[in-house]
């Protein structure tokens, strides 16, 4: 019964330990692997994380958002309750959150608001040269 009790609690660790990060890339769900790394950009954090193709992605705690035609998007921005909003053209909103838990979790929700039309976060990519 220990045994059984021991191994229990080591698997409920495990689990909460591993926090289910991902996003959708046109479409396709993309599972990310923390990578425990953080560096900054000018003076924005970023989270580096490893997509299973093996490649480095940084997070910010900021997301691209469009919203569907006719919809007020900084008003109906407002009930997810985000640290900012701001305009990066007519259609596109950046909007920041308080932390990455909270950004992967907004970045779900608002895929599944039928008013929005695009949602994702603000990825840092490494820079390659094209040949």
């Amino acid at each position: 019964m220990i045994r059984l009790c021991t191994l229990t609690a080591a698997l409920l660790f495990l689990n909460a330990c591993s926090s289910d990060y991902y996003y959708y890339d046109h479409g396709k769900k993309v599972r990310l692997t923390r990578l425990h790394e953080t560096t900054t950009i000018g003076d924005k954090p970023v989270t580096w994380y490893k997509r299973p193709d093996g490649k480095r992605v940084g997070v910010r705690n900021e997301l691209i958002v469009q919203c569907r035609k006719g919809v007020d998007c900084p008003k109906h921005l407002a009930k997810y309750h985000p640290k900012s909003v701001s305009p990066l053209s007519d259609t596109l909103w950046l909007i920041g959150t308080a932390s990455q838990h909270r950004l992967f979790e907004i970045a779900n929700q608002l895929r599944h608001d039928p008013d929005i039309r695009l949602a994702e976060p603000n990825l840092v990519r490494k820079k390659y040269l094209r040949r």
